[in-house]
């Protein structure tokens, strides 16, 4: 499998124009959109990736934070954080699905790619890493 990488800021976004260059402009496999102090996690994902069937394949750490929901500007009630994760990053994604979601352009001028890729209908898993906490 060929990979290329690409260093994002922690908030996983990428710009469109960019994105679409490097996309249509590559004859990779996959894309490793990479941001600071998670190269060590990139062989891993990419030994998961292809051994599935998905689109992308995100790492994701358990939330610790409180989590509320709130309606009418009123705490409800709390939320059970067994099952509620948020993406840390690395993301690997398939450059032939991120070239066909493409097709239909977001109007937003950044997009975290693999987020996009779930917005168009395509299979993104999660990849646990352990806390750092």
């Amino acid at each position: 499998m060929r990979s290329l990488t690409i260093d994002v800021p922690s908030t996983m976004r990428v710009r469109v124009s960019e994105l679409e260059r490097t996309v249509m402009g590559s004859e990779v496999d996959t894309i490793v959109f990479q941001p600071p102090g998670t190269e060590s996690l990139v062989p891993a994902l990419l030994r998961r990736f292809s051994d599935g069937d998905a689109d992308a394949l995100v790492t994701v750490e358990t939330v610790h934070e409180a989590v509320k929901r709130v309606r009418g500007g009123l705490v409800q009630t709390g939320v059970d954080r067994a099952d509620i994760v948020t993406v840390v990053g690395p993301e690997v994604v398939s450059r032939a699905a991120l070239a066909t979601a493409l097709l239909d352009p977001p109007h937003e001028p950044a997009i975290d790619p693999a987020a996009f890729l779930v917005g168009r209908g395509g299979r993104v898993l999660a990849f646990p890493v352990r806390s750092r906490e």
